[in-house]
């Protein structure tokens, strides 16, 4: 399951200590949108059916309605696990079952996240990220599921056995990231080779370019899987445990990464810059893409392991977990850079004590209307429900108001809409 990597991803972030890296692009020409499809809402998804909207730019929140009387809802375990927006309709993704046995699950609201209303899903495996590319809602999760719909309402499983091959195993077949853009949609994922002798996952991509009619299989990055896609300016860059792959122009090339910083999720793209982090002598430094290759710009971290990255007001806001070398605990921790990424600081003394101790850390936030929105907890340890902060500079924080949650309701991302 996605979550379950992106904790796996996260312990060995904690471990290793990362590099940032940016990668300049031309700046993509903006297109002008209408008021009417610009959500007026944030939305925060999570476990245990959790959707939190705010409509002040993450300062106050309120729990969303949600169809609790339906069947999907009564004795499952039930996780939120993405959501998007487009022209009035807000579609989340996720699943409900028990045990490993977990089926697909798809929310709309059209009432800026206030209600949600569950549609039918055609996909039997959990969902995990959605995204809303050439005039469709596409869908991805497990077992290779893959649905489309033209409205979020009505739902359409797309046949992936001639791209990919199923042998019949749960998790043979993992979809887990969508990238969309200049006519073009790129899915990222793993899957499982079964050999004489045993059997391994590598990296997956899929890309179609006649808007999700028709799909075709493209080389991964090497290792297990895909850690995340972006689309910035005219390129694709998919991001794996095995290296990196770009598209430009229709053609895709392969940097293995050898005798290289080796990079880790997140990617962020700002517009014309996409940032990552990576290995580089278990440290973070700061490097930038010069041509064909990534090179080291200044700045370093040691002990951290960034989970979300955002840029807003001419300023990085960098959000993860920080190990404490004297107690060997770990604490969320927020770096801020107004100079390129060249020098950073600390942004978390606003916050004293609060997000101290064992497992906790900053695992989401947005930029949005000149608001940093950062959520996070102490996940897997009782009592210790999300907590939001807000910023205008990324180093002066100020706590959101949260309804109660319970100590299973924890936030896992925190969404915009587009």
């Amino acid at each position: 399951m996605k979550l379950q990597i992106d904790f796996l991803k996260r312990c060995v972030l904690l471990v290793m200590a990362t590099s940032v890296l940016m990668c300049s692009c031309k700046k993509e020409d903006s297109e002008d949108i209408g008021d009417e499809d610009i959500p007026k809402s944030l939305i925060a998804v999570g476990k245990q059916a959790t959707i939190l909207r705010s409509i002040d730019n993450g300062v106050t929140w309120t729990k969303s309605i949600i169809p609790t009387e339906s069947e999907t809802f009564q004795g499952y375990d039930v996780s939120i696990n993405d959501a998007t927006y487009n022209n009035g309709t807000w579609v989340a993704v996720g699943g409900f079952g028990s045990g490993a046995v977990h089926k697909g699950l798809v929310l709309v609201s059209t009432d800026d996240g206030a209600t949600w209303k569950e549609q039918a899903s055609p996909a039997m495996s959990n969902l995990y990220d959605v995204a809303y590319c050439n005039n469709t809602f596409v869908a991805v999760g497990n077992r290779g599921s893959l649905i489309t719909s033209p409205d979020g309402n009505n739902w359409t499983k797309v046949d992936l056995k001639n791209v990919i091959p199923d042998s019949g195993e749960k998790e043979v077949r993992m979809l887990t990231d969508i990238a969309c853009g200049d006519n073009t949609i790129v899915i990222g994922g793993r899957i499982k080779l079964s050999m004489v002798g045993g059997s391994f996952y590598i990296s997956l991509l899929i890309e179609s370019t006649d808007g999700g009619k028709t799909w075709k299989n493209v080389k991964g990055t090497g290792g297990d899987y895909i850690n995340d896609i972006v689309y910035s300016n005219g390129k694709f860059v998919a991001l794996g445990d095995g290296g990196v792959m770009t598209r430009e122009g229709g053609s895709w090339s392969y940097d293995n990464r050898s005798g290289k910083p080796r990079i880790h999720s997140p990617l962020l793209s700002n517009g014309d810059k996409v940032v990552a982090t990576c290995l580089n002598s278990y440290r973070k430094q700061i490097v930038h893409k010069s041509g064909s290759d990534w090179d080291i710009k200044g700045g370093s971290f040691v002990n951290a392991g960034i989970y979300a990255m955002m840029y807003g007001n001419n300023t990085y806001v960098f959000v993860g977990s920080e190990m404490d070398p004297a107690t060997s605990e770990s604490y969320a921790t927020i770096y801020t850079s107004k100079d390129d990424c060249t020098t950073w600081k600390s942004g978390r003394e606003s916050l004293g004590d609060k997000l101290k101790g064992r497992n906790y850390a900053f695992r989401t936030g947005v930029f949005v209307n000149g608001n940093f929105v950062i959520a996070g907890d102490q996940e897997r340890m009782p009592g210790t429900p999300t907590m939001i902060f807000t910023s205008k500079d990324g180093m002066n924080w100020t706590e959101s108001s949260v309804p109660a949650l319970s100590n299973e309701e924890h936030i896992t991302k925190i969404l915009k809409g587009n």
